[in-house]
């Protein structure tokens, strides 16, 4: 099999980060990258030497990157160019592969897929397949404390933080209620070059209209009711430095308008005020919901949708990357110590097994909640069993409990019958799972996600269960 060698990459962009960005990511995986920023100094650059691939902008000032791919092919004949892309149309990509493009990728990067297109095998002069790119890598090597994870995807959004905290790219975290977004935006701006200036977070959930826009613009005294005095907004408290916008998807409509002046005009007036102030804000956004759904359906504007959208995160929730919780678990354990001063050293081995089975539905948030509860109630050297929430250990119960066993889960009252039907296996078997049912449903409130999660089954299987034991209507009633 003939050796990998070292493969030559051009980037031809007008943006200065897309050149930055790729030029830092293809060269960790061991690429030899060059980047310029107009079709001019493309084609001059193609005349000079031979590329493997080429990476080309689909609009490059007043030129079509289709145009420059045909202007580029007489004089890189084996070279394979790629076209980039922030239209995500069909014609565009029709279009392009007709013309000859190797293949187009769209922006905000999704660096998997530029992976997979550089990963796509060749074939050598043996007639053997070959990967042209080594999955050998060099690993961050600074990642410590919350970032001290195993999973191979908390690896990869590390590295992304990495090559897109340089930049003044306006970034959207995605993940469920208690993921870790805001440590994940905090993350970006102390790698940013921004770090010695404010990090100022805002959770945009619990703003109404007329708050929203006081917090985020500020206002002068006397502007509406209850404004007794000026107030700095949170645009200027950030200046220089980066803002950070919780659930930016519940902003009222007429605040997103203004949000977008500000984004595009860089500058932001107080609400009351005639004075235009200029502000220089890195935007960070993050949201437990897609905001592409959600402005298709109306519920967000699209114009700023695509303006924030210029690279997005996806936090996976912690029942997604169980290998991370005991390491998150002792991370959160030596604040505990601190806080406390305590020398609690670590959980014994049915906490443990616990903590991994658990699917943790409020993710980091209640991992953290749980470990500083038990913190403060240990007296001893590990943290027992005992000291957990009734959520856990009962999830425990039942998850391990073998069903010719589970009689032990229910009260004595419900297992003595004067009905000798009902004192075969299975349908005591039927008899325990619909009271668990039932005392899970009540303990989250006849949430049916969370119970689904307790209980370790999917929705579905839960509405099966509630149906064959009659339950659904009762379900119903009770969750109104």
């Amino acid at each position: 099999m003939a050796e990998n060698q070292t493969k030559k990459i051009l980037v031809i962009d007008d943006d200065v980060n897309v050149g930055n960005i790729l030029n830092a990511f293809l060269s960790q995986h061991n690429y030899e990258v060059s980047v310029v920023y107009s079709a001019k100094a493309g084609i001059e650059q193609c005349k000079r030497e031979q590329f493997d691939y080429i990476f080309c902008d689909y609009r490059l000032g007043g030129k079509s990157g289709l145009d420059v791919m045909e202007m580029l092919r007489p004089l890189q004949t084996a070279s394979k160019i790629i076209i980039i892309t922030a239209y995500a149309q069909v014609n565009v990509a029709v279009t392009a592969i007709k013309k000859g493009a190797y293949d187009f990728i769209l922006k905000p990067f999704q660096f998997d897929e530029i992976l997979k297109v550089l990963r796509e095998p060749q074939r050598n002069a043996e007639g053997f397949t070959y990967d042209i790119l080594s999955d050998e890598r060099p690993l961050s090597t600074d990642r410590t404390g919350f970032w001290a994870c195993s999973s191979q995807v908390m690896k990869d959004i590390y590295d992304e933080i990495a090559l897109i905290a340089p930049t003044d790219y306006t970034v959207i975290i995605y993940g469920e209620s208690g993921t870790g977004k805001e440590m994940v935006a905090r993350e970006i701006h102390r790698k940013s070059t921004r770090k010695d200036h404010p990090f100022i977070p805002l959770d945009c959930g619990t703003l109404s209209g007329e708050l929203a826009g006081s917090e985020l613009f500020g206002h002068i005294k006397g502007s509406f009711t209850g404004a007794v005095n000026d107030k700095e907004g949170h645009f200027e408290m950030a200046n220089k430095g980066t803002l950070f916008l919780d659930e930016i998807g519940n902003l009222p409509p007429d605040v997103q308008a203004s949000l977008l002046r500000v984004i595009q005009e860089r500058k932001c007036r107080r609400i009351g005020s005639g004075v235009q102030l200029d502000v220089d804000v890195r935007i960070i956004v993050a949201s437990n919901e897609n905001l592409q759904s959600a402005y298709q359906t109306g519920k967000f504007r699209e114009d700023l949708y695509h303006r924030l959208n210029e690279f997005k995160i996806n936090l996976p929730p912690l029942r997604e990357r169980k290998e991370d919780i005991l390491s998150l678990a002792d991370y959160f354990l030596a604040e505990v110590n601190q806080e406390l001063n305590k020398n609690i050293q670590g959980f014994d081995e049915e906490v443990k097994r616990i903590f991994i089975s658990y699917p943790w539905p409020g993710n980091l948030r209640e991992l953290k909640n749980v470990i500083r509860r038990s913190g403060l109630l240990s007296n001893d050297m590990h943290v027992h069993k005992e000291l957990l929430p009734f959520e856990l250990t009962t999830f425990a119960t039942a998850a391990i409990a073998p069903e010719a066993e589970v009689i032990k889960l229910v009260p004595q009252k419900n297992a003595a019958s004067s009905d000798n039907s009902g004192r075969d296996l299975k349908s005591f078997v039927a008899k325990t799972q619909k009271d668990i049912i039932l005392e899970t449903l009540g303990f989250v409130n006849y949430n049916k996600s969370k119970a689904a999660l307790l209980l370790n089954i999917d929705r579905k299987t839960l509405y099966n269960k509630l149906r064959e034991y009659g339950l659904y209507s009762k379900a119903k009633k009770d969750e109104n």
